[in-house]
């Protein structure tokens, strides 16, 4: 969990009152109200690329998949590394993997490591609150690390260019 000052909050204000807003219109009308992505998401053959949101805290992961369907991904949640391993056994394609680096069991790194011994398409994007502490560590990744808290627009421009990135 992480806390933000006045100006912070002041700042990321109108995201999450759109956010709420659209939540709102979605539960009225009882379907998705017209949603204008920000940024154009790499194109695959149905045009949609699909992004596995991994993260424990329902909150951020919920947050974090609103951003990117209202961006024209499509995507799938997992609270844990097992159910994100689980998910992608299941799901047919997914094109990245967008991961909090502290997970319960295992690390978003050795999750990305299994991930890509079954798929080593697969692209990752790392997401922490101690983004320093991680970039110090000579780990291997396969991809980037977005610092929390992020913004909508920092979200949307990494996943954009993961997904954009050849592998």
């Amino acid at each position: 969990m992480f806390s933000l000052t006045k100006a912070e909050a002041a700042q990321i204000w109108p995201e999450l009152e759109l956010l709420w807003l659209e939540t709102v219109k979605r539960r009225a009308c009882g379907t998705q109200a017209e949603v204008r992505p920000r940024h154009k998401p790499a194109k695959r053959r149905d045009g949609r690329p699909t992004v596995l949101v991994v993260d424990d805290d329902d909150d951020v992961r919920d947050y974090a998949a609103a951003v990117l369907r209202g961006a024209g991904y499509r995507v799938l949640a997992a609270a844990s590394p097992r159910e994100a391993l689980h998910q992608l056994g299941e799901a047919p394609t997914i094109d990245l993997m967008f991961t909090d680096i502290v997970l319960p069991d295992i690390d978003g790194f050795k999750l990305a490591e299994l991930a890509k011994r079954r798929h080593p398409a697969l692209r990752v994007l790392y997401a922490s609150g101690y983004a320093e502490t991680f970039e110090r560590q000579p780990i291997e990744r396969y991809g980037r690390l977005l610092a929390k808290p992020y913004r909508s627009a920092q979200l949307e421009q990494a996943v954009g260019e993961a997904t954009a990135r050849r592998s």
